[in-house]
């Protein structure tokens, strides 16, 4: 399932709802309405950071974003550019698991 705005004009394809992953960050992938790709989008990560996101002139984005560990709120805004006014936003969840337990840098000998 992607996620969607409510007025349609923001559409997230990659990651799905309830994607999980134990990576450090991920891409998102999706499109803006027909017509609204000259405004600016932009997207909120969990550490509270606002970064630009690069809209093809066709509506379509992909952008990798840095997860933290645990839920991930990013919260996507499309932006009216003339008035820097808010059109739509979409928000949404990822989680990302702990990092796994490291491997020992010695090299583990077996005795037979």
């Amino acid at each position: 399932m992607e996620w969607v705005s409510e007025q349609l004009r923001l559409k997230v394809v990659y990651p799905k709802a309830g994607h999980a992953t134990y990576e450090a960050a991920t891409f998102l992938i999706g499109s803006v309405a027909a017509g609204l790709s000259n405004n600016d989008l932009q997207i909120k990560d969990a550490f509270g950071q606002c970064q630009t996101v690069t809209v093809s002139k066709s509506g379509y984005f992909s952008h990798q974003v840095n997860l933290a560990s645990g839920d991930n709120t990013l919260i996507l805004q499309l932006l009216d550019t003339d008035t820097i006014t808010l059109v739509e936003s979409l928000s949404f969840n990822i989680h990302r698991y702990p990092p796994l337990v490291a491997l020992p840098e010695s090299p583990v000998t077996c005795h037979l």
